[in-house]
């Protein structure tokens, strides 16, 4: 087979050794009889990882049977299937999805952790500021409309291993502690 995608078979081995059929599965992601879960969701990343920002550039690849391959299917699906897939999956399972693969990864990455950076960082937001806080923006100078979010990174590696954009002031406190328990194996 000839293709000019190759390159997407080299994170093959790293799926096969997190087991993504098996995160994909227990996040819940939905699928059908014909494109299951695991396939959709190869089709979406084999984009990133081709460096396609939107899923309208899937068209470029409809008939490239290497990206239907890398997805497990004979062709990858059309725009439409994974627009609409898209739209189907919930911040509930991207949650759970991104929590057991950084799980998997950090085992792999950094065996040996022993220290992480833990940070808050305020981002302004300029929109409609419903359901947003008034935090301090450090490079204004001044308490304005942001989106709180929290990211964790190992040390040694400078891996960034958790973020979360979805936090309010009442959640600050408790999310490092939620953070410190997920590492703790059991």
């Amino acid at each position: 087979m000839r293709t000019r995608v190759a390159g997407l078979f080299l994170f093959l081995p790293l799926l096969g050794r997190v087991q993504f059929d098996q995160l994909v599965s227990k996040a819940g992601y939905p699928g059908t009889e014909m494109i299951p879960a695991t396939s959709a969701l190869l089709s979406l990343l084999s984009l990133k990882l081709l460096d396609k920002e939107r899923r309208s550039h899937l068209n470029d690849f409809s008939f490239d049977e290497a990206t239907g391959l890398f997805a497990g299917l004979n062709i990858p699906p059309k725009k439409s299937y994974a627009t609409e897939y898209s739209y189907g999956a919930t911040r509930d399972h991207q949650q759970k999805l991104l929590a057991a693969w950084v799980g998997a990864l950090a085992t792999l990455l950094f065996p040996q952790a022993k220290s992480f950076a833990l940070d808050f960082h305020p981002i302004p937001f300029r929109g409609d500021p419903t359901g947003l806080e008034q935090h301090y923006l450090p490079m204004r100078g001044k308490a304005d409309t942001s989106v709180l979010s929290f990211f964790a990174q190992e040390q040694e590696s400078r891996a960034l291993c958790y973020a979360n954009a979805n936090l309010t002031r009442s959640d600050q406190a408790s999310t490092t502690v939620r953070y410190a328990k997920s590492l703790s194996p059991g």
